[in-house]
């Protein structure tokens, strides 16, 4: 007797829905996929594109997992606030010791005005004639671009320059844009590492400055991780032996 061919099975769609021990709520966003997943404490959830990049080893996520650490070292922050309410451009050099008195002479204006240290204790020139007499080093630094041009000011690129006594001047330029961290959704948060950059750190000594022009009604702030050397407790064992001695 001839035996009777098997019946293909017709296979349903897969589904977003799965088992669970306790209650879980899915919201989704239509064509765009899942947007919300609600699930109890005790169940364990993995995130593929956020696990992805925390445990990946490429270069491109080195680069945003170090930001603020240096060979595993947390780094202290120096925050510059850039609020340019004047209807036109202003050119930022930054940690050039000369700009304070040359925007003087040009404006009859204090510069401090301009650029404001957050915590307000300090002010910018208190910051930049202290480093020169203590070294500062800056593995990598953070933007925030806010303001109505702020598609225009993420364009702008930073100019590093720097400058030798004999006359010799080497420029670096830095785009910001290609610095946009991909997994990001707002690109005005730019974060970058100046080894990944440069290929060297930035070492400010009032020889090199950082040009950056910031476009009228926008605010910039930056943020650069740093380690500091002081000469003080270099020179005098006094001032090793006082901890509370900055």
């Amino acid at each position: 007797m001839r035996k009777p061919l098997p019946v293909k099975r017709k296979l349903k769609a897969l589904t977003k829905e799965f088992a669970a021990v306790k209650k879980t709520n899915i919201i989704s966003k239509g064509e765009k996929g899942i947007g919300k997943v609600i699930i109890p404490r005790d169940r364990k959830v993995i995130i593929e594109g956020v696990n992805s990049f925390i445990l990946s080893d490429t270069k491109e996520t080195d680069q945003y997992k170090k930001i603020g650490y240096y060979k595993g070292k947390k780094l202290q922050q120096l925050v510059f606030i850039f609020n340019n309410n004047s209807p036109v451009d202003f050119t930022l050099e930054l940690f050039n010791p000369s700009m304070p008195l040359d925007y003087l002479y040009s404006t009859s204006q204090n510069l401090n005005d301009v650029i404001k240290v957050a915590g307000g204790e300090v002010s910018y020139t208190d910051v930049l004639f202290n480093i020169l007499a203590n070294p500062v080093f800056i593995p990598n630094a953070t933007f925030t671009i806010s303001g109505p041009l702020k598609t225009q000011q993420t364009a702008v690129p930073l100019q590093i320059t720097n400058k030798f006594v004999n006359g010799v001047v080497k420029i670096d330029p830095l785009n910001l844009a290609l610095q946009i961290d991909n997994m990001q959704v707002d690109g005005n948060d730019i974060s970058f590492d100046f080894y990944d950059t440069m290929n060297r750190p930035y070492v400010p000594d009032g020889m090199e400055i950082i040009s950056y022009k910031i476009l009228a009604g926008n605010t910039v702030t930056i943020g650069f991780f740093y380690e500091q050397k002081s000469i003080k407790k270099l020179f005098f064992p006094e001032a090793r032996k006082r901890l509370n001695l900055f």
